[in-house]
């Protein structure tokens, strides 16, 4: 229930991210009838959304990540906005997809890639994001970060590893896991592997159920998993998303 009409940030991108249930869609709509700013407000948001989509559609695809042998100045935040944008887009695009700094600040922050393989890259920073429960999704997720600490570790190569839950795909971090004791091995035999959820779809899984989420012992609560993956991106950390 929306309090006295009035409309939480929680409450604003769970209705832009299509996560609120269908009485809260309704009073939401309702709201919007009522409220002519509320209404331009979720409009304006949705018309940039469909820009960023168009944006996204033109992308390069590479089949793997090389890092530049040299960076040139820094990226431009025109940018780092839209990748910032892109997160709030359900579905825009599907598979993996990873950020990368280019030699031409001119280029788009993000590259989509169809895989990432560690043997090729160069990266030592790297952050996997899932934002689905969808079950084939998330273990080419976990896959791809075991396989990364391990071929980092007979390498002795120093990597950090972000794995950061969002949207339905705070599922996988939640204490009913299915992923729970998986996730328990990778964080005992790897310490440079982080679990974080995110706040934000925290918040919006207490307005749908009615009651507080628990969090694996192993995972950590972040603010908002935007906020968190566009400041590792802004400090050099490679970005997939599954």
């Amino acid at each position: 229930m929306m309090d006295e009409k009035i409309v939480t940030d929680v409450q604003l991108n769970a209705f832009i991210d299509n996560e609120l249930g269908d009485s809260e869609k309704i009073e939401m709509l309702s709201l919007m009838d009522e409220n002519p700013h509320l209404k331009k407000t979720i409009d304006e948001m949705k018309q940039d959304m469909e820009m960023v989509s168009r944006v996204y559609g033109n992308l390069p695809v590479e089949s793997h990540f090389v890092e530049p042998e040299e960076r040139k100045g820094s990226v431009s935040m025109r940018y780092v906005s839209v990748a910032a944008s892109i997160f709030l887009i359900p579905g825009v695009i599907s598979g993996l997809f990873i950020s990368q700094y280019t030699i031409n600040n001119t280029q788009p922050v993000l590259t989509m890639v169809k895989d990432f393989n560690p043997e090729i890259s160069r990266a030592e920073k790297i952050l996997i994001h899932v934002s689905t429960r969808e079950k084939k999704s998330v273990n080419a997720a976990l896959d791809k970060l075991e396989a990364i600490v391990r071929f980092s570790d007979i390498k002795k190569i120093d990597v950090k590893l972000k794995f950061i839950a969002s949207a339905e795909g705070l599922s996988v971090l939640r204490t009913e896991s299915p992923y729970a004791d998986r996730i328990r091995i990778i964080s005992e035999q790897y310490k440079n592997v982080e679990f974080l959820a995110c706040g934000i779809a925290m918040e919006t899984a207490l307005l749908k159920e009615k009651k507080a989420v628990t969090l694996l012992p192993e995972v950590k609560r972040i603010p908002a998993a935007l906020g968190e993956i566009m400041e590792n991106i802004k400090n050099s950390w490679i970005y997939m998303k599954s």
